[in-house]
């Protein structure tokens, strides 16, 4: 049906506050563009916060919602704290209705955060990343007006992340994966607000700044909360929760006047001891995975007063942790852990600090396990601990899963008492004793199992010792005694604390050292850009400990000592060896010396050596291929020096030392030097070396060993040889020889034929030759030494010619005295 004049002429006069409307909201859309938003919404949140803003985007409607768009904000952190900025968010929509305004009620649709991330610092002195400007005093509240109604009908925040860092107490908190949902509604005539919400924390973790605590855990919280305005208070009824798998209720309230003041109880009641081990990190989640328990856990949590960040007053905490009769058994293990009982109660707070353990017990079959602990005090703590235990090692297995290829066997007992300020070990009472009986210990890492271990640990106040622990390690016996003293100042920080000693005895009758060390894999092949990872040289403890060792046979992989004995001290940074003798290679060696670790990044050492009667075949072919081609006694004196890397290796460059060496009655054969002088001289009597005598000086410096005379007597010709040999393996050697007489009537020298050769000759008949030697002991390079050949050779032309020259005067003479006598001469 058409509508009448009048009516089309009301419609159109109702539709014009409409058009006007939508033609506000469409100009104001196209007036405040996002440019224009940013420039006038920055400047004032950079003015309020005090930092530097950015956003990527922003938008704003108001027809039929009042809605604004935020993409992209970012709040960058204050100077001197970390590159993190101090808030990011990658989106925020709030959307208000417009039409409850003009009835004075706010009705927010919906308020979404998603993604925000804030990161909240505080320095050592106590200065924070998020503290603005000061801000202008607040004036209180005029009264006469009305409060609005408020409804916030859903909020959210998604996948948020919270970092927290306070570097006074090196204490770091992350909650990663934070949701939030939740409404609010606001009535104006009770001054109450109802907040339904429901809190979830994918992964929350505490601890040190560089290492967590505790990680890993799942905080899921749902809680009706009623915020009564006039009191600033809000109360917590019926909230439920759980921690990993563990299920908690919460109830009470928190006072917001002006620092919140908190009256909560948490509690858990019947939670499985199993349960529990869901607080395990996923590190050793596997460990625990499928464990079944019997028994309930009871935990009861107090949180009262005031929370002050800025003069970092906390609230007291108190609470209960208690269980009766309760057992775990790990999968595919044949018996539960029993008995497992559990009194503990603690209470932190300003006035006081403690945790008492009055009662843990626990049965491994029938091996019973029974602690006492108390702490007073967390800042300074007192403590008091009591241990008793007795076990049968081969019983182990069947309540708690060993690692593959671990074997334990024998009987261990233990009871052990301490009391006393952690913070004065020296004033510390403490008694005790752990005894073992034919234990076995043989682990998958470990080469030879420890068998046989007998003995007791006892220790007292001012001292740890044991008079014989005895065991075997392979093939080795071992019989070790220790003794150590003011060990509980190890704990100490006080600079008076007496300091630790120890005195130790090894003794062995045979000692194998393959069975006390461990296989050591291959090293990997490394390429160009990879470099391979340095090992820490480790670090001296600040303990004076004095070793003594005799040892009847120490094998190790390419030689065996006998009798070995000596003692080592270690103070100071210091290893000192005094007097360290053994029988080895047919003779005795003892040496002295110290290595200096006071700076790991290059430990020093000085070393002393005297050698008597070794077989240098037998010696030195242990250490190099140079020893197999050597036979003959040697005695041998050297002082070493020099200095070793941080993994405790040598630095070739800053060896130094100097000593004797001397050699009787021995050959050397294969050496290529030899041979190529044999070859050359075309002799093979200088082939080999058949000696006498072999001794010499020697200096090491600048990596090389330096010879300034070596003289060898050997059977097919004396030798003198100076010059360096590298510990690269270059050699610089002149040589002289001086040939036997069966040796010399054979020799055939390259460019000396006939009567040339008699210029090579000494007085004696005998051929001298000189050499110059280079390269390496494998491609050495052999010649001989022109320049003083050609010098030799002068020589003995110039003595030729003074010989002919005195011949001829001695003819000429000769003739003028005939020549007088046969003038003068009478005839008959």
């Amino acid at each position: 049906m058409a509508l009448s004049k009048k009516a089309r002429t009301w419609l159109i006069i109702l539709s014009i506050p409409v058009v006007l409307l939508v033609g506000a909201a469409v100009a104001l859309k196209l007036y405040f563009t996002s440019d224009r938003l940013k420039a006038l919404i920055i400047p004032k949140m950079e003015e309020a916060t005090g930092h530097k803003v950015a956003i990527n985007d922003i938008s704003l409607s108001v027809f039929p919602t009042i809605a604004v768009d935020v993409s992209g904000l970012t709040i960058e952190n204050a100077p001197g704290f970390s590159e993190k900025p101090l808030l990011s968010l990658e989106r925020m929509l709030i959307d208000v209705k417009l039409s409850p305004l003009f009835d004075k009620r706010v009705e927010i649709s919906s308020l979404y955060l998603e993604k925000p991330s804030i990161m909240l610092e505080t320095a050592e002195n106590g200065t924070t990343n998020y503290s603005t400007k000061e801000a202008a005093q607040e004036e209180p509240a005029s009264g006469g007006g009305t409060s609005a109604a408020v409804l916030l009908s859903d909020f959210r925040i998604v996948n948020g992340y919270i970092e927290m860092i306070d570097r006074r107490d090196n204490s770091k908190q992350v909650y990663n994966g934070f949701h939030e949902m939740a409404s609010v509604d606001f009535n104006p005539a009770t001054q109450e607000a109802r907040i339904e919400s429901k809190t979830a924390i994918d992964n929350y973790s505490y601890g040190s700044i560089t290492t967590p605590l505790v990680q890993d855990w799942r905080i899921n919280v749902n809680a009706d909360v009623v915020y009564t305005v006039s009191q600033s208070l809000a109360s917590i009824t019926n909230g439920e929760g759980f921690l990993n798998a563990i299920p908690f209720g919460i109830n009470g309230t928190i006072a917001m006047k002006d620092k919140p003041d908190m009256n909560l109880t948490i509690e858990a009641k019947d939670v499985n001891v199993a349960q529990l081990l869901n607080l395990t990190p996923k590190a050793y989640v596997e460990k625990i995975k499928g464990v079944k328990g019997d028994g309930a856990v009871q935990a009861k949590i107090l949180v009262k007063g005031i929370y002050d960040s800025d003069t970092r007053t906390l609230p007291d905490v108190s609470g209960t942790i208690t269980t009766a009769n309760a057992s775990i058994q790990y999968p595919n293990i044949p018996k539960p852990i029993t008995n497992i009982n559990i009194n503990s109660d603690f209470f932190r707070g300003k006035s006081k600090q403690e945790f008492h353990l009055r009662t843990l017990t626990a049965t491994l079959g029938n091996n019973p396990l029974s602690v006492t602990l108390d702490v007073i005090s967390f800042d300074d703590p007192a403590l008091t601990m009591a241990m008793k235990a007795a076990m049968n090692l081969a019983e182990v297995k069947d309540y708690y899963p060993l690692e593959a290829g671990t074997t334990l066997a024998g009987q261990l007992s233990a009871d052990v008492n301490v009391a006393g300020k952690v913070s004065n070990p020296d004033a510390m009472k403490a008694s005790g004793k752990m005894e073992f009986q034919g234990v076995t210990v043989a682990t998958a890492g470990s080469k030879n199992p420890v068998k046989n271990l007998n003995g007791a640990i006892t220790f007292s106040n001012q001292v740890v010792e044991s008079k014989k622990l005895s065991m075997m390690i392979g093939k080795s016996d071992l019989a070790l005694s220790f003794a150590m003293r003011n060990y509980l100042s190890m704990m100490s920080e006080k600079k008076g604390a007496p300091r630790p000693t120890a005195t130790a005895s090894l003794t062995s009758n045979h000692l194998y050292t393959a069975d006390i060390m461990s296989d050591e894999k291959p090293a990997q092949q490394k390429t160009a850009e990879q470099k391979p990872a340095k090992k820490a040289a480790m670090p001296l403890p600040d303990v004076q400990m004095d070793v003594t060792t005799n040892i009847g046979t120490l094998t190790m992989e390419r030689m065996e000592m006998k009798n070995v004995r000596g003692r080592m001290r270690i103070a100071n940074g210091q290893i000192t060896m005094d007097n360290l003798s053994m029988n080895m290679f047919d003779g005795a060696i003892t040496s002295k010396g110290s290595v200096n670790l006071q700076n790991p990044q290059r430990p020093t050492f000085n070393l002393d050596l005297d050698m008597n009667s070794l077989k240098a075949n037998s010696a030195l072919s242990t250490f190099t291929s140079f020893g197999q081609r050597l036979m003959g006694d040697m005695n041998m004196n050297i002082a070493l020096s020099g200095a070793l890397d941080d993994t405790l290796g040598l630095i070739p460059s800053s060896l130094n030392g100097a000593g004797t060496v001397a050699l009787n009655n021995g050959k050397l054969h294969g050496v290529k030097v030899n041979q190529q002088i044999a070859s050359m001289l075309n002799v093979s009597d200088v082939a080999e070396m058949t000696f006498k005598d072999w001794g010499n000086a020697f200096t090491i410096k600048d990596g090389k060993v330096n010879i300034p005379e070596l003289k060898i007597a050997a059977l097919g010709a004396d030798y003198t040889i100076s010059g360096s040999q590298g510990l690269d393996g270059s050699m610089n050697f002149g040589m002289a020889m001086l040939l036997s007489d069966a040796t010399s009537a054979k020799v055939k020298v390259p460019g000396f034929a006939g009567e040339a050769v008699n210029a090579l000759k000494e007085p004696n008949g005998r051929v001298k030759l000189d050499f110059l030697v280079t390269g390496t002991m494998s491609d050495p390079k052999v010649a001989l030494d022109s320049k003083a050949l050609q010098a030799r050779a002068a020589e003995f032309a110039k003595s030729k010619l003074e010989a002919e020259k005195k011949k001829v005067t001695d003819e000429a003479k000769k003739k003028g005295e005939d020549l007088l006598k046969g003038l003068f001469k009478k005839k008959k």
